[in-house]
């Protein structure tokens, strides 16, 4: 009896969670707000790491990635590139068209054409709007193994392992279609 009352509970949770609410698809953030995201995370990211503001290496990295960004889906979507001043070897870009490169990663590439595969590869993350769906389907996950683990003794153990593996398969995704897009500029 004590488990159809937790159940019956159970339910209603996650039905009222669904109808209420539910987070935001990811389609349904408009661009102005992943801009605005990606603005104040912009804002974090300069305030946490010294940017380079070499002239020279600053001019390359702008004119590869707007020679990539000129054939861009998301006309709407201006780009940003930034320099981080760290030896380490990695890009990563923002929502709204932000996007880094460490001087690391420009002391080891030896050409033009590998700079546009890291930059297409950070405009494919943001024409995708991989990090604003990520983060809803993340989301989502957490609400639906919340209140599944009131009704599972499993869940309610492994729900943490079970959501993170869940996001890194989600991120693995990502980062392939991420290379294919960049491939495609």
């Amino acid at each position: 009896m004590k488990k159809i009352a937790q159940r019956s509970i159970a339910w209603a949770v996650l039905a009222s969670l669904i109808v209420s609410s539910a987070p935001v698809p990811a389609g349904a953030v408009s661009t102005a707000s992943e801009i605005r995201i990606g603005e104040q995370a912009a804002r974090q990211v300069d305030q946490q790491n010294p940017i380079l503001t070499d002239p020279v290496l600053q001019n390359w990295v702008n004119t590869v990635g707007g020679n990539l960004a000129q054939y861009r889906a998301r006309p709407d979507i201006h780009y940003t590139f930034k320099i981080i001043d760290t030896n380490d070897i990695n890009a990563f870009s923002l929502p709204g068209g932000f996007v880094y490169v460490n001087y690391g990663l420009l002391n080891f590439i030896n050409s033009d054409d590998e700079l546009a595969g890291v930059l297409g590869h950070e405009i494919g993350h943001v024409e995708r709007r991989n990090r604003i769906t990520l983060n809803a389907e993340a989301l989502d996950l957490i609400v639906v193994l919340g209140v599944l683990s009131f009704i599972s003794p499993f869940i309610w153990r492994f729900g943490g392992l079970i959501n993170g593996l869940s996001v890194e398969k989600m991120s693995r995704v990502d980062e392939l279609q991420a290379d294919q897009y960049g491939l495609m500029l």
